[in-house]
């Protein structure tokens, strides 16, 4: 079969995996254009920080300015910001709430805080699940300081809170996964009841509605063209919500069948393969730890 052309194929892949956006409105794509325009007539000494979106794991993490609290003549980094993302798309992409320093010293403390609400099976369970997210927030911070030794002064990365607390979500869904697998393999009746319950009530966390109400994978189709003839034809692809799998995961947990709930855990999202020592079906083989 002809190999479609690499826009194409880069443009179905990106459906793939990409959260379900609705096409922006005319005044909204205005609003994005009298940004840029800002920025690039602005004189070099006034313009306002660079911005870019920065794709991980689903979900989206803002690029802004430096900024820090001075507390006796030394520059105290804090991890809240006290700034709130109110752009419409990037709400869709990342999540609402406020804007978080990864850099700040005390992250881990403002990650606690903000995933408080969010059930694990243990509290092993959810030192594996913040031990994760300050891992990958040490890295974005080391990313900055890189920058900043280039002389990209004005670069920083910014989390937000909705994406912070739907990354702890997923973790939990994947740790109660987990528990399922192990109390139904042990015919522990009760704790597998629970943790069917949980993965049940899991759907309507408002860590898990805050970014996919939804829930949904939906089969759709688009045009490609075939790099060699130009010929173009219809193709299927998965168009999926961020939590598309959830569903997926709480109607196999009411079988016996772990290969069943562990598939759409590996095939659509990513669980700390710490948290799966009773599911390595969730896990890609090289990623299980033994």
């Amino acid at each position: 079969m002809p190999t479609p052309s690499w826009t194409d194929e880069h443009a179905r892949l990106v459906a793939d995996s990409a959260p379900l956006v609705p096409t922006p409105t005319e005044a909204e794509v205005d609003r994005v254009w009298d940004v840029v325009a800002e920025v690039v007539t602005a004189p070099a000494a006034t313009r306002r920080p660079r911005r870019r979106i920065a794709w991980g794991v689903g979900l989206a993490a803002l690029v802004l300015g430096t900024s820090g609290v001075a507390v006796a003549g030394t520059a105290v980094w804090q991890a809240r910001t006290g700034e709130f993302q109110t752009d419409p798309e990037s709400i869709r992409l990342g999540g609402p709430g406020e804007l978080i320093d990864p850099s700040g010293a005390d992250y881990e403390q403002v990650l606690r805080e903000e995933i408080s609400d969010i059930p694990f099976p243990s509290d092993g369970a959810r030192e594996i699940a913040v031990a994760d997210q300050v891992r990958f927030a040490r890295r974005d911070a080391a990313g900055m300081e890189m920058a900043r030794a280039r002389g990209d002064e004005d670069w920083s990365m910014r989390q937000v809170t909705g994406g912070m607390r739907a990354e702890a979500a997923r973790a939990a869904i994947c740790s109660w996964a987990n528990a399922w697998a192990a109390t139904t393999a042990a015919g522990d009746a009760d704790g597998r009841a629970e943790a069917i319950e949980m993965l049940e009530a899991s759907r309507t966390w408002p860590a898990v509605t805050d970014v996919d109400a939804l829930q949904t994978l939906t089969w759709k189709k688009q045009w490609v063209t075939d790099s060699e003839t130009g010929a173009t034809r219809r193709e299927p692809y998965l168009d999926n919500t961020v939590f598309a799998y959830l569903p997926l995961v709480v109607a196999a947990a009411r079988g016996r069948d772990a290969e069943a709930v562990g598939r759409p855990l590996v095939e659509y999202t990513r669980c700390v393969p710490e948290l799966m020592p009773d599911l390595p079906a969730a896990v890609p083989a090289e990623h299980r730890v033994p």
